[in-house]
């Protein structure tokens, strides 16, 4: 049986730390003493005077949070010292961010209030509805963003959900980069009605004013869908202040869903439609082109967004070959491609992976919809071509928000052998487990019989390639996945091919336990 990861500290133990500090306490008027075999720092007012540079400071500060959250201090005055203090620096520059940032991550991440090292400094504005700890994708995605773009931001976002649909591991994909998150009360979205976009937009919009008065204006700002009140908020504050550059990405086409059906969406007559109709009107948009919420969303984006961004080319071609020949060329111009951010190395150590694996079989693991558009059919198929023998060296764990749905469709199937299905995993410990299996699958939905060309790419390709695991792709010709040459493809309908590239996976097992048996 293959044990699970074990985290810990990494360097010197707390004791260790502490020595160094009690070294440090002689030259930097730092005085340590023992409480309850915990340790209490206390700085003097004069603060670490006898320092070189802002950077040697920030780097003493940064280290001395550390050795404080590392005593279980967590909540001790001196830690929102040294965040007052790490906040003062970074004002007098901002280049010392990633430093600061990557030297107070890790262990530690959950525990250092950023929240007041960043106050008043998120000179850039994200507009995301879903943002963590909701556990959606397109929240994930944004704050990814986020974690690439690597500077203080302020968030305008819905409330938390429920506690099923919350991810309290998820904040930590953007510790240290978000000053303050301004969260609009009010019920969950249904996305296609107008009322509560109404009302998350102004309200939102509402609460952007206030921060702006206090703190100044924001010199940017970015949103992303789905849902499409992120954009519309966006477009509001463009709108009311056309020089504010705006970002606006979209995660896939709005105004028609993955089985090609145009999406309905009736739009009121508001103060608030008036004012964004009346916006594109004056560019000389037809009342046509925007009956719909989802119509008048994309139009407000591919308008007036001062960058337009999207995941993948076919995407692109699609969206715009809908729209006026004009708008599309100008929106070309002002748009870029940019694939889902692949998270970084380290947010694949934040979490423990205790989910138990077997050395002697394929591990092949599947998150997402067991049995959809983008199920497992085609995975099916090529078991089905593997001799009795071989599907027993293949174990296949599918993690799904229906875990009990599913376990009943394996089991009609007959797969109960070859299927182990569990709940969805927290997103950190998603990334620490994609690290330790063998094969990870992704499938294409099946677009080109509805619309020709298939726009979407999944999201979890990004999160899978950064895991190093290989990536099994089931894919649809000419799909965006299609072309991704760091993917294992097979074609959909293929189960031939599927089962030839099991075949040399389980050649690697094999040869995994020979290496296994050989060594002493």
């Amino acid at each position: 049986m293959r044990a699970p990861e074990e985290t810990g500290h990494r360097g010197r133990s707390v004791a260790d730390e502490v020595g160094w500090v009690d070294a440090l306490s002689e030259l930097h008027d730092v005085a340590v003493a023992p409480l309850d075999s915990r340790f209490v720092v206390r700085l003097g007012h004069t603060g670490i005077p006898a320092v070189e540079s802002r950077r040697e400071e920030a780097a003493i500060r940064t280290r001395l949070s550390n050795v404080l959250l590392d005593a279980g201090l967590r909540d001790h005055p001196a830690v929102h010292l040294q965040a007052t203090r790490l906040r003062d620096l970074l004002a007098a520059d901002p280049d010392q961010r990633p430093e600061i940032v990557a030297g107070l991550r890790g262990k530690n991440v959950a525990d250092f209030p950023f929240d007041a090292m960043n106050r008043a400094l998120g000179r850039d504005l994200v507009v995301s509805y879903l943002f963590p700890p909701s556990a959606e994708t397109s929240g994930l995605v944004a704050a990814r963003r986020v974690r690439v773009a690597a500077r203080a931001v302020d968030v305008v976002a819905a409330e938390p959900p429920t506690s099923e649909r919350r991810d309290l591991s998820t904040p930590g994909v953007t510790a240290g980069l978000v000053g303050q998150v301004l969260r609009v009360p009010g019920p969950a979205l249904p996305m296609s009605a107008w009322a509560p976009l109404e009302e998350f937009t102004m309200r939102g919009a509402h609460l952007v004013a206030r921060s702006e008065l206090a703190q100044g204006p924001y010199r940017s700002i970015y949103s992303r869908s789905m849902p499409p009140a992120s954009h519309a908020l966006a477009a509001l504050l463009k709108v009311r202040r056309p020089g504010l550059p705006w970002t606006a990405e979209f995660s896939d086409p709005l105004t028609f869903d993955s089985r090609g059906r145009r999406r309905a969406g009736r739009v009121p007559d508001t103060d608030l439609s008036r004012e964004l109709r009346g916006a594109l009107a004056e560019r000389g948009v037809p009342a046509s082109a925007m009956r719909t919420l989802f119509e008048l969303v994309e139009m407000l984006v591919l308008e007036l967004a001062d960058h337009v961004v999207f995941t993948n080319v076919n995407q692109r071609a699609v969206m715009l070959q809908r729209i006026d020949p004009g708008l599309a060329a100008r929106v070309r111009v002002r748009s870029r491609i940019t694939a889902h951010p692949t998270p970084d190395a380290d947010l694949y150590t934040l979490a423990p992976s205790t989910y138990l694996l077997s050395d002697d079989v394929l591990n092949v693991g599947y998150f997402g919809t067991f049995f959809a558009a983008r199920g497992l059919d085609d995975l099916v198929a090529a078991l089905d071509w593997l001799e009795a023998p071989e599907r027993r060296r293949i174990v296949v764990h599918v993690f799904t928000g229906e875990p009990e749905q599913t376990r009943e469709a394996v089991d009609d199937a007959g797969l109960r052998e070859q299927v182990r299905v569990s709940s969805y995993l927290p997103y950190l410990e998603f990334l620490a487990l994609a690290r330790r299996l063998d094969l990870l699958v992704v499938t294409d939905s099946r677009m080109r019989e509805v619309i020709g060309t298939n726009p979407y790419l999944p999201s979890k390709v990004s999160d899978y390639l950064g895991s190093g695991t290989p990536v099994w792709a089931l894919v649809e010709e000419g799909s965006a996945m299609d072309q991704m040459p760091d993917l294992l493809r097979t074609r959909l309908g293929d189960g031939p091919a599927g089962a030839a590239l099991l075949r040399r996976l389980l050649a690697d097992v094999s040869g995994r336990q020979v290496s296994d048996e050989m060594t002493p």
